[in-house]
C-alpha cells in the first residue's frame, strides 16, 4: 500500500471485528430513542453487549469479535423491539432485558 494513498485516507484500514451483521428496525422512533440524543446511548448499549454499534438509517451494524456475541446482540435487539413497541425503553429497562437474556 502506498504511503500516499494511506495519507490521503483512500485506503480503509482493515476492521478488526471479524464478524459482522444488520439489525434493522421497524419503529424508527425506538431506534431514535435508543441512539439517543447526539448518539450518547450507542456508546451504554456498546458497552453494555460488547459488540461495535455502527448506525445506518433505521438499523445498527454490529460488529463483534466473536459469533455468540453477535447472536446475542441480534436477539437482543429483536426482544427489545418486541417488548417495546407501545412505549419509549428507559437505560433501566433494556438493562433489566440484558440480565433477564443473560440469565436464560
Amino acid at each position: 500500500m502506498s504511503e500516499e494513498k494511506q495519507a490521503a485516507g483512500l485506503v480503509s484500514e482493515k476492521n478488526s471485528s471479524p464478524h459482522e451483521t444488520k439489525f434493522q428496525f421497524e419503529n424508527k422512533d425506538l431506534f431514535r430513542e435508543l441512539c439517543g440524543v447526539a448518539d450518547a446511548g450507542i456508546a451504554a448499549l456498546e458497552d453494555m453487549l460488547r459488540v461495535r454499534l455502527i448506525p445506518r438509517g433505521h438499523a445498527f451494524v454490529i460488529q463483534a469479535d466473536d459469533e455468540e456475541r453477535l447472536r446475542f446482540a441480534r436477539e437482543f435487539f429483536a426482544n427489545v423491539s418486541t417488548q417495546f413497541q407501545g412505549r419509549t425503553p428507559e437505560e433501566f429497562d433494556t438493562r433489566y432485558l440484558y440480565r433477564r437474556m443473560k440469565e436464560q
